[in-house]
């Protein structure tokens, strides 16, 4: 269960909001943009070299992967969150456990 569920997160959270990210930042017109936060990220987005536009998707991979993977230490219980205690990931009725290192693991061979 648990390589089922580390590739859901890795298909589901980090590539498909990878994909919609990197969508949002090459194909948005930014003379439609009204919001001015997405304005300025646009704006420092279109500053950056290819290379430099590269490393800054692999940078919001990279940063899902660590939320994703620090949300799973504390269901684990590996990592501890305050005046919360045994916290647990069920499906199905069966406890889930050992989540972060399953999901570090797929990453590692497909990412």
């Amino acid at each position: 269960m648990n390589k089922i569920l580390a590739k859901g997160l890795y298909d589901s959270i980090v590539m498909e909001n990878y994909s919609i990210y990197k969508d949002l930042f090459m194909n948005t017109d930014i003379a439609n943009v009204s919001d001015e936060y997405w304005k300025g990220s646009l704006n420092l987005f279109m500053k950056l070299s290819d290379n430099d536009k590269d490393i800054f998707f692999k940078i919001l991979k990279q940063v899902s992967i660590d939320t994703i993977s620090n949300m799973l230490a504390f269901v684990d219980g590996t990592m501890d969150m305050e005046n919360i205690d045994d916290v647990s990931l069920m499906i199905s009725s069966k406890k889930i456990e050992d989540m972060q290192d399953s999901f570090l693991e797929y990453v590692e061979a497909h990412n």
